[in-house]
């Protein structure tokens, strides 16, 4: 579900960053806005810094942690 947020927000990201979009209006798109910098933060990474599998896979849990209430059947 957390993904599906993801992808909510890149179909929006004119929107939201020209300021068109009105917070609250698409909750999924609210939440999205939230977490994506999060995300752009965990993507940057300098060339020579390691990180190993594991390490990376933690910490994409901690971003997107699964919660029972989300349901991935619902529409993006």
């Amino acid at each position: 579900m957390k993904l599906l947020k993801i992808s909510r927000y890149q179909r929006n990201q004119d929107l939201i960053n020209v300021g068109a979009y009105a917070a609250g209006s698409d909750p999924i798109l609210d939440q999205a806005i939230q977490l994506y910098p999060n995300l752009q933060q965990f993507l940057r990474q300098d060339c020579d810094q390691y990180c190993s599998r594991e390490t990376s896979h933690q910490q994409l849990c901690q971003l997107f942690p699964a919660t029972s209430s989300e349901n991935p059947s619902e529409e993006p």
